[in-house]
């Protein structure tokens, strides 16, 4: 009996840790935690072990590290935005020649390729495809909604309507109408077009069953509405600027009170001010919030990362 004990305590220990596994590599949760990055910016993104990112130290190069940032690798000279990373490869956004053309490169700094000679905004790769708004060399505003193979081929527009703040889950893309700010979604084969909401909308972040976003019509609180625009829910009071999502957590940079990062349960309570810096662009890893400092000191728009209770905060170097 004793030995049957202790063999179904191991088997229990064993099938907690694959659960847990499987809860840390989630592709659901690695999927919304790249959405609201590149919302952000997509200064960087995260796969396994290492995080690739804009590295504001040596003029915004590419680079990557590995998550406790021990080791630092340059890949490319090029300036990287929308940063993506599947498989072995990168693609992301070349801002230093101001064209915003898709690039690609292997994970090793090999292999470098242009993909499209559009200029792109807001890029997340889904599988086989790069999902983007094309936009105008004059403006590098919000453009069309386009997809491309990740190799380059298959260039494909999905609407006529100017687009921020893609997020893409499943067979699904979300995003704000550049001429109204109205969130909608759309296919990802350009079908069943459909407005989700009247309110105007920035930052949205979709997670789970809901959209959660900045609404603008009521003077930049922090709203969520479900994924069929039903269940409209205010979460704060405060102006909530680049918001990321992550589970149960909403990070925020409060504009009510000096744009210092808060977080927010996603039901709206235990609301935390988790740092004292003017905070932009809000990326969220496994592991750390990594957000730009816009404090008017030697360290202005450097990024900084902190854990997600605020504790250990410090420069990425």
């Amino acid at each position: 009996m004793k030995r049957f004990t202790s063999f179904f305590c191991l088997l229990l220990c064993i099938v907690f840790f694959l659960g847990s596994c499987k809860k840390e590599n989630n592709p659901e949760t690695n999927k919304q935690k790249n959405n609201g990055n590149i919302v952000n910016g997509g200064l960087l993104a995260q796969q396994g072990d290492w995080i690739y990112y804009q590295n504001r130290n040596d003029n915004d190069k590419l680079y990557k590290m590995n998550s406790i940032g021990t080791e630092r690798i340059k890949l490319s000279d090029d300036v990287a935005e929308y940063i993506n990373v599947s498989g072995e490869w990168i693609y992301y956004c070349r801002t230093d020649d101001h064209q915003y053309n898709l690039y690609k490169i292997f994970n090793d700094g090999t292999q470098r390729a242009k993909l499209t000679e559009d200029n792109a905004k807001y890029c997340i790769v889904s599988g086989d495809w790069i999902f983007y708004a094309s936009t105008s060399r004059a403006l590098l505003s919000s453009g069309n909604l386009h997809k491309v193979k990740t190799d380059g081929s298959d260039f494909t527009r999905l609407n006529w309507n100017a687009v921020y703040d893609i997020n893409v889950i499943d067979d699904w893309i979300y995003y704000v109408l550049g001429s109204n700010l109205n969130i909608y979604k759309i296919r990802t084969d350009g079908t069943q077009e459909t407005k989700l909401s009247d309110d105007k909308a920035k930052h949205i972040n979709v997670s789970g069953d809901w959209i959660y976003f900045c609404n603008d019509s009521d003077n930049g609180k922090l709203y969520k509405i479900r994924t069929d625009g039903t269940e409209k829910t205010k979460l704060n009071d405060e102006a909530s600027w680049y918001i990321n999502v992550s589970n149960d957590w909403v990070f925020f940079s409060n504009a009510d009170d000096g744009k210092k990062l808060y977080k927010i349960r996603t039901d709206g309570t235990e609301k935390t001010k988790i740092n004292v810096f003017e905070s932009k662009k809000i990326h969220l890893t496994d592991s750390w919030v990594i957000f730009e400092n816009n404090n008017t000191d030697e360290n202005y728009k450097k990024l900084y990362k902190m854990k997600y209770d605020g504790s250990d905060q410090k420069m990425l170097d």
